[in-house]
């Protein structure tokens, strides 16, 4: 039962999301020569095309916590731009962990919607697997931010660059992997159940 489209992602969504994960290390290696409106402006073009490439009907679950998270940035920004620079990457994981626990409450879970695009009959296991992966990947998410929030407080620049640009990720796919792993293991290597 696989949990994502089974389409390629397109060109701009593979570069925003390499530019995503470069932002913190960008910003550990300049920060101390660039204005933080700098990446100010860099966040908020982010998340602008973030909005721009959220286009199949799953995906526009993302728009509206992206857009409050971009107001909450611009705010953030206004009163404390060095703290806003360093603030993006827990907007974002708050933005996504918002409609992942949206999903869990107005069901189906994000994880069964993509599943569904290439198994439309998903089995009720599937549906409850799918269901639980989903609280994961939210639970995931809201310790990611609060972990990057902390580091962007209190935190050395270098610890919070290496959390947000490198390590967070490390996490991020070795989740993915471990629930491949497991789904397999589950229902089987075929995509039905």
């Amino acid at each position: 039962m696989p949990s994502w489209p089974a389409r390629s992602p397109s060109l701009s969504v593979v570069a925003l999301a390499i530019v995503s994960v470069a932002y913190p290390l960008l910003f550990y290696w300049v920060h101390d020569r660039v204005s933080p409106l700098f990446f100010v402006a860099v966040a908020m073009g982010l998340a602008g095309l973030r909005l721009a490439t959220a286009r199949s009907a799953t995906l526009k679950l993302w728009r509206a916590p992206l857009a409050i998270s971009a107001v909450a940035f611009v705010a953030l920004a206004a009163v404390d731009g060095a703290l806003a620079a360093k603030v993006y990457p827990v907007l974002i994981s708050l933005a996504f962990a918002s409609a992942f626990g949206w999903s869990l409450l107005n069901p189906p879970s994000l994880v069964e919607r993509f599943a569904r695009i290439r198994n439309p009959e998903l089995p009720p296991r599937g549906q409850v697997y799918c269901r639980k992966v989903t609280l994961v990947w939210f639970l995931w998410l809201v310790l990611n931010a609060v972990i990057s929030a902390a580091l962007a407080l209190w935190g050395a620049v270098g610890v919070w660059a290496l959390w947000t640009g490198v390590l967070s990720y490390v996490v991020m796919g070795l989740l993915f992997v471990g629930e491949i792993g497991l789904r397999r293991r589950t229902f089987g290597t075929s995509t039905g159940q």
